[in-house]
């Protein structure tokens, strides 16, 4: 590939999708609901949370809780189908508190076995909870997008969920194939891998917001830069938060080989605020945010 080629194929790749704070919106409940107890979202009858996207049809409730005090995963989410616009949605659950997603950080970087992505590597912590629920998923997706092959595909996630949404959108992009291809919009996203897996994520799944809030210190973990150089770098596109509501975003300037030293990257670690982490577009999440 010649260098023109090459600095071609990355501005395809790295082109910000238009940004449509109403999707982020729509998105962030679906994230909300993800919290609440499984027995509600099963019925979908978890209150305002729930009455935001009416008449979806759960498809299942996932949930996994590691009996290895040393690794204390406690995962959750779901996958829905929406009928008012023929959308299927799988949504994470964050960690419940900020000490619980710092210790979450297993920050190892083992090899990502996906076929095509030379060179990538993954987060060890995040990347083996998504193994848990990994055959389930995607035995679910299989059986749903057959029954919905036009539905477009939207997952999403907070946090631990983040990284979730995008270890799941990767592997159903990758095996499945979905024919309208997937979407990813997530809330508060920490570094899930290397420069070679966040190029090839940026390929693999082009439609992905990165969606951060003022100095919320998660999406700066595992660290790429600051105090203590990790390897770790974002795929695009972040859309920064700067305040507590849904106004006055930045449409960030990353790409699939830097992130934007204007946006989150700004705040410096000393000043990071971890009450920023558990609000976005001011709605409140984590524990009990149901």
């Amino acid at each position: 590939m010649t260098l023109l080629a090459i600095f071609f194929f990355l501005g395809i790749v790295s082109a910000t999708p238009s940004y449509d704070v109403n999707i982020s919106m729509g998105a962030l409940y679906y994230t909300k609901v993800s919290f609440c107890h499984a027995e509600l979202i099963k019925n979908w009858t978890c209150g305002p949370s729930c009455l935001y996207h009416p008449g979806v049809q759960v498809i299942n409730v996932y949930h996994f809780k590691s009996p290895n005090m040393s690794n204390p995963w406690d995962l959750q989410g779901y996958a829905a189908y929406n009928p008012s616009n023929n959308q299927i949605v799988i949504a994470f659950r964050g960690s419940h508190n900020i000490p619980n997603v710092i210790s979450d950080v297993d920050a190892f970087l083992v090899p990502y076995p996906m076929a095509g992505c030379e060179g990538c590597q993954a987060h060890q912590g995040w990347y083996s909870a998504w193994q848990t629920l990994q055959e389930v998923i995607r035995h679910d997706m299989a059986a749903t997008l057959a029954l919905y092959p036009n539905a477009n595909l939207l997952v999403t996630g907070h946090s631990l969920g983040a990284a979730l949404s995008l270890f799941c959108a990767l592997d159903l992009s990758a095996t499945l194939k979905p024919p309208q291809g997937v979407t990813v919009h997530n809330f508060g996203q920490p570094r899930i891998g290397n420069p070679a897996l966040a190029l090839w994520a940026s390929m693999t799944v082009p439609n992905h917001i990165r969606v951060t809030h003022n100095r919320d210190p998660v999406p700066q973990l595992p660290f790429a830069k600051q105090p203590i150089p990790m390897g770790y770098l974002h795929s695009p596109h972040e859309i920064w938060f700067p305040t507590d509501t849904a106004q006055g975003w930045r449409v960030c300037a990353d790409n699939a080989t830097t992130e934007d030293p204007l946006c989150l990257d700004s705040v410096p670690f000393y000043d990071w605020q971890p009450s920023d982490h558990l609000k976005y577009l001011g709605v409140e999440l984590g524990g009990a945010a149901c």
